[in-house]
């Protein structure tokens, strides 16, 4: 498994809400408006703030570790 630390997600292709980016142990990544929280093979927003996502292949080949892919919008 490669080392989480470098996954870098492409903020060009957010939307312009998304303040945070996360992969979900499926390989489900999903755009947050708002910080999520870590569950159980994935990442929870109660927030009611807005989210959106898209399937990467690198978690389900076991190339990311998931539970460290959460990521802030760089200012």
């Amino acid at each position: 498994m490669s080392d989480s630390r470098y996954y870098k997600p492409n903020w060009d292709e957010s939307p312009f809400w998304a303040q945070w980016v996360a992969v979900d142990e499926s390989g489900i990544m999903c755009w947050y408006e708002f910080q999520p929280m870590m569950g159980d093979g994935f990442w929870i927003h109660y927030d009611g703030g807005m989210s959106t996502h898209k399937i990467i292949k690198e978690v389900q080949q076991g190339k990311i570790d998931w539970r460290s892919t959460l990521r802030v919008r760089p200012r």
